[in-house]
């Protein structure tokens, strides 16, 4: 469990620093499609991995696990699927993509 602490902290750190930067009006768009995608997949990690320590327990529907679990799958759509985030990442680090979605949303 101490694994999911130290990833979940990790990915915080990731989501507050995109956050930030967002907020001081950078241009940050490669920062937020990595936090996000960190923050889901580390945290459908530490979800399954809570799920073989609590074994059946994990899986009713009143525990905490289950719903975690839920709310990271539902996670994925507003910004696109895991490989939709690979690709606006790709984009953003060859200089290929065709406009600043963090630009936009700081001068609207």
């Amino acid at each position: 469990m101490s694994r999911c602490r130290v990833v979940g902290g990790a990915a915080r750190h990731l989501v507050y620093y995109a956050a930030w930067l967002l907020e001081q009006g950078e241009d940050c768009d490669a920062e937020l499609f990595n936090a996000k995608h960190v923050a889901i997949e580390r945290g459908l990690d530490s979800a399954r991995l809570a799920q073989e320590v609590f074994g059946a327990r994990a899986l009713r529907a009143s525990a905490p696990i289950e719903r975690l679990t839920r709310d990271l799958h539902h996670l994925w759509a507003p910004a696109g699927t895991a490989d939709v985030q690979r690709y606006r990442f790709w984009q953003t680090a060859t200089h290929k993509a065709k406009s600043s979605w963090s630009r936009r949303a700081t001068t609207a």
